[in-house]
């Protein structure tokens, strides 16, 4: 189960054969600053560089792209009642949703998250 980054602040993590969790990554939580409101734009399907999720943290107020295209098997419900959850440490507070896809490769990401800028 490699862990991989997107540009965009996600991480990806290929927990079975192509099912991937998407999660927001350290960089991605400095970017947005403290989560308060968060919403999944989609029931079903999320698409590759299309917004997937809203979130408004203390920093900014963004709709984020999709780092992959398929179908919604699981979503963190917890994040639409307590969305400062993202904001906590570790992977089993920060994941989005759990997706199928058709195919994964990650060395299509980055193997590290980007930097934290001062």
């Amino acid at each position: 189960m490699t862990k991989v980054y997107t540009k965009t602040g996600m991480w990806l993590k290929e927990v079975e054969p192509n099912t991937v969790v998407i999660g927001m990554s350290p960089k991605g939580q400095d970017d947005i600053g403290e989560v308060g409101f968060f919403e999944y734009l989609d029931d079903e399907r999320i698409t590759y560089d299309e917004p997937f999720v809203a979130i408004e943290g203390s920093k900014a107020v963004s709709e984020i792209p999709a780092p992959i295209t398929g179908t919604i098997i699981e979503k963190n419900e917890t994040l639409l009642d307590s969305p400062e959850t993202l904001s906590a440490e570790g992977d089993e507070n920060t994941w989005m949703m759990k997706v199928s896809v058709d195919n994964f490769n990650a060395a299509d990401y980055l193997a590290e998250d980007l930097p934290i800028e001062d």
